[in-house]
């Protein structure tokens, strides 16, 4: 990294690491000045409204998880896609639905990693704050046993990273985070400011965050995968939207170059405006996706309800189809445990959902056996056709 590559409106510090030139950047503490232009302010009133309608289909649901699950998986894919991970929807929910993994067991777990952290966030009692405790909580949620495990999960680094390709050095880094003697300091100091108000819009905060948090670096590895997951837990903290339904992964993941550039940018020329408003692109282009997506979802299950209802099915089927569209693969064993009955109801209602193309079977074995819901991961694989 080159000082040089730094203008004198960089909102931070350029500290020299060594005698050779080596530099590494620290962040000036939130909030930056920033004068919001026409244009960026028409972007927030046009995020807020769509985020409002994505989060009023959770309030319209008397049962909001069958869009929080599946949309949760789809954060959970897109956000370890970005780091390298090759595991596709069927990968995961077939281990969620009991079968043992094979060669892409890593990158399962990894997706799976990160499930289990969001929810554990979305589920911080009220009562406790949003802590550095907290956040190394999550942190070592994200890496338990996968790759990054041995690079001390749950403890801001201690030692100076560097940002960039595979032999990079100090000198040829894209970005070279803050010293580590500086970063519980720094992400104490970022931690304040998330517990107070400036009187900025929150969508502007929540991009500030972002940034932020990314730029200090502050752990030897998942950095971008905890920072991540920080938006969809700040977006509930911050009152923006109540159900964690946008998965905005997916369009860093599709524009990681853009992504990349513009968080370089404000480091070097405190250019904020140009991030806040690709931010807020993001979140508006995939709040529309996950409309879409939703309406989907939500007119198929009515469909199938009401033909099942007119056929005065019992209860349990109807429960059995509200569990395939939480998580679209499922076994025998896991939905009678998950809905309190025999086995025997469960392969019924499966028989019956069989015998109307509802559902397929996976394995073509006579035990041990899987069974899809091909209509609902069609909705689930589908890549948004405009950009």
């Amino acid at each position: 990294m080159r000082a040089a590559d730094f203008q004198p409106n960089a909102p931070g510090t350029l500290l020299e690491l060594d005698d050779r030139g080596g530099v590494a950047f620290e962040p000036a503490p939130l909030p930056p000045k920033l004068l919001l232009d026409t244009e960026l302010a028409r972007l927030i009133g046009a995020t807020e409204r769509v985020l409002g309608r994505l989060d009023g289909r959770g309030h319209g649901l008397t049962n909001p998880d069958i869009l929080i699950q599946p949309f949760l998986r789809r954060e959970a894919l897109a956000s370890s896609r970005i780091e390298g991970t090759t595991a596709v929807i069927e990968d995961v929910l077939r281990f969620e639905a009991g079968e043992q993994q094979g060669q892409n067991a890593d990158d399962v777990q990894e997706v799976i990693n990160y499930i289990n952290a969001l929810t554990y966030g979305l589920n911080r009692p009220p009562e406790r704050p949003l802590s550095l405790g907290f956040i190394n909580e999550l942190h070592r949620l994200l890496l338990n046993d996968v790759r990054g495990e041995e690079r001390h999960p749950g403890r801001p680094r201690q030692i100076q990273v560097i940002i960039g390709t595979p032999g990079s050095t100090v000198a040829t880094a894209r970005f070279v985070p803050p010293p580590p003697t500086m970063v519980q300091g720094l992400l104490e100091q970022l931690l304040e400011w998330i517990g107070t108000d400036d009187g900025l819009p929150e969508l502007v905060r929540l991009a500030l965050m972002h940034y932020q948090f990314e730029t200090i670096h502050p752990y030897e590895d998942g950095n971008g995968r905890l920072g991540r997951l920080l938006i969809t837990l700040m977006l509930r903290e911050w009152n923006i939207m109540e159900y964690p339904l946008l998965y905005l992964s997916e369009y860093f993941e599709r524009h990681k170059p853009a992504y990349l550039k513009h968080l370089l940018a404000v480091s070097q020329g405190g250019e904020w405006l140009e991030w806040i408003k690709f931010f807020l692109q993001a979140m508006q282009f995939q709040a529309e996706d996950a409309l879409q997506a939703s309406t989907s979802l939500i007119d198929y299950r009515e469909s199938l309800r009401r033909h099942y209802q007119q056929q005065r099915m019992p209860a349990h089927l109807m429960n059995v189809l509200d569990q395939l569209f939480e998580g679209p693969v499922v076994s025998v064993p896991r939905l009678a445990e998950r809905l309190g009955i025999r086995n025997e109801q469960v392969q019924r209602a499966l028989d019956r959902l069989l015998a109307d193309d509802v559902i397929t079977e996976l394995t073509g074995q006579r035990r041990n056996r899987l069974f899809a819901a091909p209509a609902i991961l069609a909705v689930l694989r589908r890549r948004p056709e405009r950009e």
